[in-house]
């Protein structure tokens, strides 16, 4: 059997910025390729793992400061994520917490202190955390098998199995759209983005927790870092992910995580 790294290394295909679509071409190579095959193991596309220190070529772009990958696979990514292994539930349970928090606030913001509904792309523990920060309906999107064979008996109903799309859900209903370290996954952030603000009612917010690629440590550490990551498509700065919001339709309000 094709091992996973040459099958997604076979699939890679220049994209442009994902935020302005400016050519792959016409951007500043940051970091070229980094690949071990042997590396890209069960692990690689897990939410949790330790760190491989693997990327697709980086390269910025010049118009919006947006680092993106390219060239990079875009087909048998929803496989290589709905076959990855996942041993992370006392993790996720942490960023479960955390999750509830950010969502209670973000519940305020909707101006309603029982929302319909939240769509968490994220793991079954996240989805279980918005039901408890006072929205009354709760739906998550979870692609990998093992994490949905995971969840607890009470959060798998309310899981869809798969990646993300809109035809799933009804537009303008959803009070909080909520995309959970998942935005540097995505192949095409821009129209998933337009897709959760069509579906969003007057009022609802977007909540996006992601790397800042301009923070202290991530500045410090490098290509070290494990952002730096295969799984990474794209990572954002301040800039770069204000610019994407707005061109989706949002008002963007960014916060640093303390």
């Amino acid at each position: 059997m094709e091992a996973l790294s040459d099958r997604l290394r076979d699939k890679t295909s220049a994209r442009p910025c994902p935020v302005c679509a400016s050519p792959a071409d016409a951007a500043r190579i940051v970091y070229e390729q980094r690949l071990d095959p042997a590396g890209v193991g069960s692990f690689a596309f897990a939410s949790r793992k330790t760190p491989e220190l693997m990327h697709w070529r980086l390269v910025e772009c010049r118009t919006c400061g947006m680092l993106f990958a390219s060239p990079a696979p875009r087909e048998l990514l929803a496989d290589a994520y709905r076959d990855a292994d996942y041993d992370s539930g006392e993790e996720a349970r942490y960023a479960g917490a955390r999750t509830a928090s950010l969502c209670a606030g973000c519940a305020r913001d909707c101006r309603s202190t029982a929302a319909r509904w939240t769509l968490a792309p994220a793991t079954a523990p996240s989805s279980r955390s918005c039901s408890r920060s006072g929205f009354t309906e709760v739906a998550g999107v979870e692609p990998s098998q093992a994490a949905l064979d995971s969840a607890a008996s009470r959060v798998r109903p309310l899981l869809h199995a798969g990646v993300f799309s809109a035809s799933d859900f009804e537009p303008g209903r959803l009070r909080l759209f909520s995309c959970l370290q998942t935005v540097e996954h995505l192949p095409e952030p821009l129209p998933v983005f337009r897709d959760a603000h069509a579906l969003l009612r007057e009022g609802g917010a977007l909540l996006v927790v992601c790397h800042d690629r301009t923070a202290p440590l991530n500045r410090l550490l490098g290509r070290r870092s494990p952002i730096y990551d295969i799984e990474h498509l794209q990572l954002f700065d301040p800039r770069s992910l204000r610019g994407l919001l707005e061109r989706a339709g949002f008002h963007a309000r960014a916060r640093r995580a303390s």
